[in-house]
């Protein structure tokens, strides 16, 4: 009953978000575990997000719509007046993997190190 409800809501789908009293909720499934470029690059969106509306001002909404999803990350960084040090290399990963053709739907433990319990 409770997976029904949360499929009819467009829980999990791409780019699935809900307004709430503080912001919005992203609710998109945990694809940011694929390899940690990928989870680095997630926190430093987040963090980036955090820091562009509070110490920015940007509006996410205006500067998103204007573009393509990836457009838009491309230039995230340009947008930006405050980048601190700790995404720089997030921002860098990012470059690398907009270019890179991703399987969302691999086995991520490899890309961890782990193996499956035998």
């Amino acid at each position: 009953m409770q997976r029904q409800k949360r499929e009819r809501s467009g829980y999990g789908k791409k780019g699935a978000y809900r307004r709430k009293s503080y912001g919005f909720e992203y609710r998109t499934p945990g694809s940011f575990l694929l390899s940690p470029s990928v989870t680095l690059v997630h926190f430093t969106l987040a963090k980036l997000t955090v820091v562009g509306v509070l110490e920015d001002k940007v509006d996410f909404n205006e500067l998103k719509n204007r573009q393509h999803s990836c457009t838009f990350l491309k230039s995230l960084k340009h947008s930006l007046h405050t980048i601190p040090d700790d995404c720089r290399e997030g921002l860098k990963e990012l470059d690398t993997l907009l270019g890179k053709r991703l399987n969302w739907s691999q086995d991520i433990l490899p890309n961890w190190g782990l193996r499956r319990a035998a």
